[in-house]
């Protein structure tokens, strides 16, 4: 996933000033494939 960032960052330039944050959705499905659960986890990466 931070690859994955890291490529979208180096492909839509931004501000080095700008701050940034990335967040994940995690869905899990029933068995006929209808959301059951959804859950958001903010701030998901950070830069350690």
């Amino acid at each position: 996933m931070i690859a994955a960032a890291l490529s979208y960052l180096q492909s839509h330039k931004r501000p080095e000033t700008e701050c940034l944050r990335i967040d994940f959705v995690a869905v899990e499905l029933d068995q006929r494939g209808r959301p059951s659960r959804i859950e958001l986890i903010k701030n998901a990466i950070s830069e350690s």
